[in-house]
């Protein structure tokens, strides 16, 4: 094949999607690329790799008709957490709301770094919203007593500052094993549901019954390490009892449909791809779920 061929072939990645007018994109990716909070709550460095690792996965696809316009959006700071976690947390909430101003479209996918990376996410939509349901994708509940903030922590920290409406943490694909006993403490406010089944047809149902998509935001957060070691070893909980590509496929099928004509929030986190092999498998497992978040 000659250059010409190749450089045609170049032209159909999605790779040219990607525009500099954050108020022409259809899609906005917010990019958190730190490990700090991961390293802070014992895990593996890594995770600050993951975001380039991803996007640059999902540009190497094929574009198909319906992939929008995306702008990518940098909004976390290493050097700032280094220095002062929280108030870098309190930073990095006010460029996801600016973001978020400045965006015409409806699809907004954020992209860990670490799961502490989700509580300025949220911090940022509860300027947007009285009410918020979060339906979490993890083996574990990331809801630990520390008494200071980690990768484990942002859900408790999140319903400590949600005092303004109804807060709702539902809990997918939990591993008992996994939790220690006070993270199962009732929230500071709001309320919790775990649901650790692993049949989706079963559990649709029961979560759509929790969740008013008229009157709330509804962000889907999936931490890397509730997926099968299969084909998810790149995080640093490698789970060889996680939920298949084919279940979170499902998910996001339902999230999409609960959430149609609205915006829609899907976050992803603790991927770590230098623990990948060389096949990239992980990366092009969660660049494929991505795809089909922003193009369905």
């Amino acid at each position: 094949m000659n250059w010409n061929e190749l450089k045609k072939r170049s032209l159909t990645k999605s790779k040219t999607q990607f525009t500099d007018d954050i108020a022409k994109a259809e899609a906005l990716f917010l990019t958190s690329d730190s490990d700090y909070g991961v390293c802070r709550n014992g895990g593996r460095r890594g995770t600050s790799l993951a975001p380039r690792s991803i996007l640059n996965t999902l540009k190497n696809f094929s574009y198909t008709k319906h992939f929008p316009h995306c702008k990518e959006v940098q909004t976390s700071n290493a050097q700032e957490e280094v220095l002062d976690f929280d108030h870098s947390q309190e930073m990095q909430t006010n460029r996801i709301k600016e973001a978020l101003d400045l965006f015409q479209g409806h699809k907004v996918c954020h992209i860990g770094g670490g799961h502490d990376h989700v509580f300025p996410l949220i911090q940022a939509l509860s300027k947007l919203t009285k009410n918020i349901t979060i339906i979490n994708v993890d083996a574990h509940l990331d809801t630990r007593t520390d008494d200071f903030n980690h990768s484990g922590t942002p859900f408790r920290q999140a319903s400590k500052v949600w005092d303004h409406g109804n807060f709702k943490l539902i809990q997918v694909g939990i591993h008992e094993f996994s939790n220690t006993v006070s993270t199962y403490d009732k929230l500071p406010h709001g309320e919790m549901k775990i649901f650790p089944e692993t049949d989706w047809g079963l559990l649709e149902g029961h979560i759509e019954n929790l969740i008013d998509p008229q009157n709330e935001i509804i962000l889907l957060s999936l931490d890397s390490d509730a997926l099968s070691s299969s084909f998810m070893e790149a995080v640093s909980a490698v789970n060889p009892n996680g939920l298949s590509l084919e279940f979170m496929s499902d998910v996001i099928s339902s999230y999409l449909k609960w959430t149609k004509g609205r915006h829609q929030y899907f976050g992803i986190y603790e991927y770590n791809p230098i623990y990948d092999n060389l096949s990239q498998k992980g990366a092009k497992a969660l660049a494929s779920l991505i795809h089909q978040f922003i193009s369905s």
